[in-house]
């Protein structure tokens, strides 16, 4: 007689049964963070990393290694009959032996070797970088492939991943149940309106940043561009699922500057049922608890490369300033308010913009905002509805003036960080601000979202590495990114 069991069955029944996997081991259980954090008194050891200074004292060498696992290093003691010969700077090393307490007082713990292998040598004379040198970022910049190996973009890119904002970003939607969406990457679209998108041709014939460039027809049949934003298509999203994020590259053409990258990462949400002023205002909300939530989750973690990351860039202020964000409720300004601000502050502004009252917003007004509210963070909001995008909601304020129901979140030091609106939700509304019959051909499924169903929403962008910057105190954006892409290069 046969028997047949659903595979829900089968997998209870596994699970039942506590049937075990086997996986593999462990390459190698010991990292210089593992060693120094656990420290294994009298257990043997084998350790790989690289030499970043040594000193010979009484028959014996002293190395020390780093993995680039901690901000530290360990202390290798190296007897002659191990190993006699000089090991240059950076020569990459396997290390056997045994773990003791040190007798000096500032370290715990050190190994003492048993075997040492040069896996690879070290520094010949034209490597860029010497045990004590003292570089100049600028320079560092021009040679991506080898700033890991500096101490201070070592601590960069462990505060980007140990202490992860990334991780917190997505620890927060998830507590809010938002569902995470993989939008594209290619796209017909370009959002953000005024900035220069990137064409994709088919074939392998890729980019161009002028909007004015012919494209011709290739693997799409039409105009193609690497995304700007998910904005557009997190919005058909949330038409299904109410609650939805992404956290993806964006490319854009814009300006060189300190504060801008062609490409960058970019978390976006957007959530359903927002409506009016009141949906507005729960907006500024959502987007200030994330930004609190993730300072305070990273704070809460060992703030060692983050610590030595504000030392590093002079902004040691960091340390009393962010515990006071996390505690004050970021401001709320309108823009008229904030022009009337300007206005009166002008002298006291370099490079004040001059133009309409829509225009009068730059980086250097935007960090003169935070600085004229104590250095906290300012919401930016009621922008002229000529100045915004198509797709925000308008109202009109009490002059009966339009305006958008849109926001950008500015921080201190780096100006804005992140913007986001409701969403015009009105079909008919919608369609007369689509300037051209060509972009409501493009746009077709984005208008057909609000005749079946759909619901007001609203979101928000944030700049990952614009928010790191302020974050960890770092001057140029160029700093924030393993490879930047930025105005005129593109290295490696």
């Amino acid at each position: 007689m046969k028997m047949y069991f659903s595979l829900s069955i089968v997998r209870k029944l596994c699970f039942s049964l506590n049937i075990s996997r086997n996986f593999a081991t462990e390459c190698n259980p010991y990292s210089v963070l593992k060693i120094l954090s656990r420290k294994p008194v009298d257990e043997n050891v084998k350790i790989m990393g690289w030499v970043k200074s040594q000193r010979k004292q009484r028959g014996l060498n002293f190395l020390h290694i780093d993995d680039g696992s901690t901000l530290n290093m360990l202390q290798v003691v190296v007897p002659k009959n191990v190993c006699s010969q000089t090991i240059a700077y950076h020569a990459c090393v396997c290390v056997e032996g045994r773990v003791v307490k040190s007798p000096k007082e500032k370290q715990d713990i050190e190994l003492v070797a048993d075997k040492l292998e040069v896996i690879s040598p070290g520094a010949p004379e034209d490597y860029p970088f010497t045990a004590k040198g003292i570089y100049l970022e600028e320079d560092v910049r021009l040679m991506p492939h080898f700033r890991p190996r500096t101490k201070n973009f070592a601590a960069l890119l462990r505060a980007r991943s140990k202490e992860d904002p990334n991780i917190a970003i997505r620890k927060y939607f998830e507590n809010e149940n938002f569902i995470n969406i993989d939008t594209p990457i290619l796209t017909t679209n370009d959002c953000e309106g005024g900035c220069e998108t990137f064409t994709v041709r088919g074939g392998g014939d890729i980019f161009a940043y002028d909007n004015e460039t012919e494209v011709h027809e290739g693997a799409f049949g039409q105009d193609v561009y690497l995304s700007v934003s998910g904005q557009l298509h997190l919005e058909a999203m949330a038409s299904g699922m109410s609650k939805v994020y992404n956290f993806n590259p964006a490319f854009r053409g814009e300006i060189g500057s300190r504060f801008h990258l062609h490409e960058f990462w970019m978390v976006e949400m957007e959530e359903a049922f927002l409506e009016k002023r009141e949906g507005f205002e729960f907006l500024m909300n959502r987007l200030e608890n994330l930004v609190k939530f993730t300072m305070d989750d990273v704070m809460r973690h060992d703030p060692e490369d983050l610590e030595y990351l504000w030392n590093f860039h002079k902004k040691e202020k960091l340390k009393t300033l962010i515990p006071e964000i996390l505690e004050k409720p970021f401001v709320r300004l309108k823009h008229k308010e904030a022009q009337k601000i300007l206005n009166e502050n002008k002298d006291k502004i370099a490079n004040f913009p001059v133009g309409n009252s829509s225009s009068k917003i730059n980086k250097e007004t935007e960090i003169f905002l935070t600085k004229y509210f104590g250095n906290l963070p300012v919401f930016l909001t009621d922008w002229p509805a000529q100045s915004k995008p198509f797709y925000m909601y308008t109202i009109n304020d009490d002059d009966e003036n339009e305006v958008a129901l849109g926001m950008d979140l500015l921080l201190p030091f780096v100006g804005e960080v992140a913007g986001g609106s409701l969403r015009e939700h009105r079909f008919s509304k919608l369609k007369k601000k689509i300037k051209t019959a060509e972009e409501e051909e493009k746009l077709k499924w984005y208008l057909d979202i609000r005749k079946f169903g759909y619901a007001p929403s609203g979101g928000f962008g944030l700049g990952f590495e614009r928010f790191l910057q302020f974050f960890f105190g770092i001057s140029n954006i160029n700093d924030t990114i393993p490879f930047p892409r930025t105005k005129g290069r593109c290295l490696c």
